[in-house]
């Protein structure tokens, strides 16, 4: 049995499932937009008219919603989860791909075994990678809590300019 004309089903157990992020799939299909069609699959089903460019767009735009309490909504409906939602893996998928990793690997530029870098390196680029995402996290939230410091901060001025203008409406009386 195959999903489109060339990708096989593959049954997994459910445990394998949770740590599928495409990467692998996209390695063996050739292709690291099958992936992306099969998770739009799984959380769409076959509902008819289904858009894969724009379900591409969304996973761009994942993580770009500049509205705080979106974001921290997001979060928090995230946060108990097993496993990322579909479209934070088609981002991430589609991340990895282009910062070249998956046509590195295409073209056999992969440690092989016995050349795998020591722990401390590996480690270090761990650090390196979640400094670099936990300051991206603090920065938008940073930008989150200013805008939201400035919405209030108008919203304050128009309060006390209607109230003065009421002031002074009842001294004319």
């Amino acid at each position: 049995m195959t999903i489109g004309a060339k990708t096989p089903i593959v049954i997994v157990n459910s445990s394998m499932l949770r740590s599928f992020d495409g990467k692998e799939v996209a390695l063996v299909m050739a292709d690291p937009l099958q992936p992306c069609r099969v998770l739009m699959a799984l959380v769409g089903g076959s509902v008819p008219g289904m858009n894969f460019e724009a379900f591409l767009q969304q996973a761009n735009d994942y993580e770009g919603e500049d509205d705080l309490f979106s974001r921290h909504t997001r979060f928090w409906s995230e946060l108990n989860l097993t496993h990322p939602v579909a479209v934070r893996r088609v981002k991430e998928l589609m991340e990895w791909v282009q910062a070249g990793a998956y046509d590195r690997i295409r073209h056999g530029d992969y440690p092989r075994r016995g050349e795998e870098p020591p722990p401390s390196k590996e480690f270090d680029d761990a650090v390196a990678h979640y400094r670099e995402r936990f300051s991206r996290i603090l920065d938008r939230t940073d930008d989150g809590v200013q805008e939201l410091g400035r919405r209030l901060g108008s919203w304050l001025d128009r309060w006390q300019s209607s109230g003065a203008e009421a002031e002074e409406g009842d001294d004319l009386e």
